[in-house]
């Protein structure tokens, strides 16, 4: 019996090691510097339909009804040269607190248990997160009370890039227009 449990141990620990390792993708595609054209370009071969793709905005909408069970939303967010910054699965729930967990356990399949967890799943805020070695993150996370429940894909460096660039171009239109009315007041 010993024997038995040293072998699950080291079976257990080597699936963990090699699952977070595994650099995250969605639809076979690594997102680990990925661009908007080829992620657009595989989704054309999915249930995924597009609401909005547009390269003057930062973020792609889709639907992702009948791709992941119980997900209505997948939004693809960008840097303004085309680099994939993140991708978010929305999981639209009321007063379903288990599902932070249902869709954690589905990443942990995948990718293995996850490197920090945060918050009481059963009640109240909660995130569960993964941390690759690449840069890239896979967070799990949820408010409260809306129990809405959120998947999100993250390369850490073009997230913040893209976030940057989304708020200088804020207050540069927030300049454009103060200067249009200056006359008023």
């Amino acid at each position: 019996m010993h024997h038995i449990i040293n072998t699950a141990l080291i079976l257990c620990v080597t699936v963990a090691s090699s699952s977070v390792m595994a650099a995250p993708q969605l639809f076979n595609i690594e997102l680990k510097g990925a661009t908007r054209d080829q992620i657009r370009s595989v989704l054309q071969n999915t249930d995924v339909k597009a609401v909005r793709e547009d390269n003057n905005y930062w973020i792609d909408k889709y639907n992702s009804n009948g791709v992941l069970q119980g997900a209505s939303e997948l939004n693809f967010g960008y840097t303004s040269n085309g680099k994939f910054a993140f991708a978010q699965y929305k999981f639209p729930v009321f007063m379903d607190s288990g599902k932070i967990l249902e869709v954690a356990n589905l990443v942990s399949s995948k990718y293995g248990q996850p490197s920090q967890r945060s918050g009481n799943p059963n009640l109240g805020e909660a995130s569960y997160t993964w941390n690759f070695k690449n840069g890239m993150s896979i967070t799990a996370y949820r408010g409260w009370p809306d129990t809405t429940t959120f998947l999100q894909f993250k390369d850490k460096t073009n997230y913040s890039k893209m976030n940057n660039e989304i708020d200088a171009e804020e207050k540069r239109q927030f300049q454009q227009k103060a200067q249009q009315q200056q006359s008023a007041f």
